[in-house]
């Protein structure tokens, strides 16, 4: 079992069985207040250890990344956008070499402006967007 286990099942118990553990803590420490003490508190440690050992065993993990697996670099290789015969699949959307996007002039742009005069930051709405 893993070292944090053993924190953590001693957490477990002194929790459920809390008033046991305080009964007994009265007779063996001499008084309610001592035994609430000592109990809570070796409780709270034993919560603690559990969390401390449970961060230094996932410390020890190894990492994945450094050695990836060959069958996840195998299929990185491959590519998408390429069918089996070898040509490109230009149908595919997520084949960004493939995309050539065509210009977009906004021929109300092209004209130009007197001189001092500004565009306004809001364009007017195309005639195709308008209602009617």
């Amino acid at each position: 079992m893993p070292v944090w286990v053993w924190p953590l099942l001693a957490f477990a118990l002194l929790f459920v069985f809390r008033r046991s553990f305080l009964r007994f803590g009265r007779a063996v420490f001499g008084g309610r207040v001592r035994a609430h003490l000592v109990i809570d508190l070796v409780t709270i440690a034993a919560l603690v250890a559990s969390i401390v050992a449970g961060w230094q065993g996932l410390a020890q993990i190894q990492s994945r990344t450094s050695s990836p697996s060959p069958v996840l670099s195998k299929i990185q290789e491959i590519d998408l956008c390429q069918k089996p015969d070898g040509t490109r699949d230009t149908g595919n959307m997520g084949c960004a070499k493939d995309f050539i996007a065509k210009p977009q002039a906004d021929p109300a742009r092209s004209i130009p402006l007197p001189p001092g005069q500004r565009r306004p930051m809001v364009e007017p709405t195309p005639s195709w967007m308008a209602n009617g």
